[in-house]
């Protein structure tokens, strides 16, 4: 159950990236080398230098490799995004 919990986290982040960056997440990549950036402790899509730190702060504790430094995903995350 922990693992589906922080590979949801995980996702949720990727869809942060997604909606701020408006790309394509690992393009260009097959599914075997995305599974091999997804697994490397620390890879995060990088977000681009017009991306607010706080903005910055939130996708990155979602696509934190250590499920225990991931925020929980429900109504808590999505007030901490409406400053945004």
């Amino acid at each position: 159950y922990g693992y589906l919990v922080s590979w949801f986290s995980f996702s949720f982040g990727i869809v942060l990236w997604e909606i701020t960056t408006g790309k394509i997440p690992f393009e260009g990549c097959d599914s075997r080398k995305i599974c091999e950036l997804a697994e490397s402790e620390g890879y995060q899509e990088p977000l681009g230098e017009g991306c607010p730190p706080q903005l910055q702060e939130i996708i990155g504790g979602y696509q934190a490799y250590e499920p225990s430094e991931q925020p929980p995903v429900d109504g808590r995350a999505l007030s901490g995004l409406s400053i945004f």
